[in-house]
């Protein structure tokens, strides 16, 4: 009889907790309701100027309590949105070859966008409008916001980038190095995958351009063969290899030399 009456009492109390534990939450939410309430008449009766002014302050606040810092690369420069922003395509390549890669670098979310151009076997993977993927650099955890907004009564679309990072980040002098650091991968990258193509200057009448100009006609380069199935001697192709890859990394030096980046057999 005891232990049923402990029981009994044990159930009465638990009753008793969760009652109060909803009668709070109440009470928590009618407080929330009549301070919405409270800013709304706020917001109908102060002027203009006043609001302003407390939203100015209310975002100071914000600003120097939160750990982080924002950076915003749009698509275009300026505000007539003419002159394309070349850091905006550095960031979309940056991304673009971290995706691919699936490298320990970057971890994506889990939405992104997928295409493939015609006549080309990669696929192309970029972050999908509104989300966001994260990065990390010198033991810094960064996160890049792709934003995509559409213009109001129009069908224009606004991109842009957002850089989200440390506050201690951009104040030890680590901001410039990481966009150096992105600039030069993306480069890297869109100079290896690149479409090759064939040039061939072809007369006017049979292309269209203006009399006595010539004009350039261009097709893709698809050729199977590669120095992996070409016939060589494999000492000799292996210093051609050496010879070509040597050619390629010291582009920089012939033309800090003013000397023409090409090479011959």
């Amino acid at each position: 009889r005891r232990r049923r009456r402990r029981r009994g009492s044990g159930g009465r109390r638990r009753r008793r907790r969760s009652t109060t534990s909803v009668c709070e939450r109440m009470e928590l939410l009618s407080q929330m309701w009549s301070l919405l309430g409270l800013l709304t008449v706020l917001q109908n009766v102060l002027p203009s100027q006043l609001l302003h002014l407390l939203h100015c302050v209310w975002q100071a606040v914000q600003d120097a309590l939160t750990p982080y810092s924002y950076f915003d690369v749009p698509e275009f420069n300026g505000t007539c949105a003419v002159e394309p922003n070349e850091l905006y395509r550095h960031v979309l390549l940056y991304l673009h070859s971290s995706l691919l890669d699936g490298g320990h670098h970057t971890h994506p979310t889990t939405r992104l966008t997928l295409s493939r151009p015609r006549n080309s076997p990669q696929l192309s993977l970029s972050v999908a409008p509104n989300h966001a993927v994260e990065d990390h650099y010198r033991g810094h955890r960064l996160l890049w916001a792709h934003h995509v907004d559409t213009v109001q009564d129009s069908l224009e679309e606004r991109r842009s980038f957002s850089l989200r990072a440390p506050k201690r980040f951009s104040r030890s002098a680590l901001l410039l190095p990481y966009l150096s650091h992105l600039s030069a991968r993306a480069a890297d990258f869109e100079h290896l995958s690149r479409d090759r193509r064939l040039h061939t200057n072809v007369s006017s009448s049979s292309s269209g351009c203006g009399p006595g100009a010539g004009c350039w006609a261009s097709l893709p380069f698809r050729h199977p063969a590669t120095f992996d199935t070409l016939a060589l001697d494999p000492s000799l192709k292996s210093r051609l290899l050496a010879d070509l890859s040597a050619f390629a990394a010291g582009r920089d030096f012939y033309r800090r030399v003013g000397r023409a980046w090409k090479r011959g057999y």
